[in-house]
């Protein structure tokens, strides 16, 4: 017995096959410049497409992806809720299937008008709610940032400001070291690499004598 097209589908792909658009919301935009990697931004804005336009989960995100993402997954999963339950109450599914030929072309023309200004209509009406929302968001990322572990990834994949900084992972664990002694537990991306420069041109001899035990442990 050959299996049924839909089995070769994620659950609910069908259900998204009619959908044109979505509003795409400032925080998605800002999140997204957040982002140092274009590594990160790429699979950050591909699971937010792929989930809107297809409901689709997208696995092993890197850490800040994923960060990204989970920061604004109330708002994604809000939409998609949204879609889905205007998508019922259009008619869209089912009856251009089961019903005639008039009613299927009529049907569908009207649903997909009035399902689409219901959705807009409902999207902008969230948008105000959310706003608040989301500024929560973004200031809590600025003024809690990243652990150090992650500072210093982000700051690593910076070839410009490494080569700048004329640094390396050694300097920049010792560096992470030295924020946990004073009580420093997480940094902005931005932050971060600022402290670290200062920090630098006031430790020089820390810095030469770990990297002089590097090549000595080398050799």
């Amino acid at each position: 017995m050959v299996a049924p097209v839909t089995a070769l589908f994620p659950k609910g792909f069908f259900n998204f096959m009619t959908r044109k658009a979505f509003n795409f919301y400032r925080s998605y935009y800002d999140v997204f410049l957040m982002l140092e990697s274009d590594t990160d931004k790429v699979q950050f804005i591909t699971a937010l497409l792929k989930k809107q336009f297809e409901n689709i989960d997208t696995d092993n995100l890197s850490p800040m992806a994923l960060f990204a993402y989970k920061s604004q997954e109330h708002n994604i999963n809000s939409q998609i809720e949204g879609y889905l339950s205007k998508n019922k109450l259009g008619g869209r599914q089912g009856g251009s299937v089961g019903g005639s030929v008039g009613g299927s072309v009529g049907g569908s023309v009207k649903g997909r008008q009035g399902a689409s200004v219901q959705e807009e209509e409902k999207e902008k009406g969230e948008e105000k709610g959310k706003e608040e929302e989301e500024e929560k968001v973004k200031e809590e990322y600025k003024e809690e940032g990243l652990f150090l572990e992650n500072c210093k990834e982000i700051a690593l994949k910076d070839e410009k400001w490494v080569r700048i900084a004329k640094t390396n992972s050694e300097e920049l664990e010792a560096f992470n070291d030295h924020c946990i002694l004073i009580g420093l537990s997480k940094k902005t991306p931005i932050d971060y690499k600022r402290h670290f420069v200062n920090w630098k041109k006031q430790n020089p001899q820390i810095l030469v004598d770990i990297n002089r035990k590097n090549r000595d442990d080398s050799w």
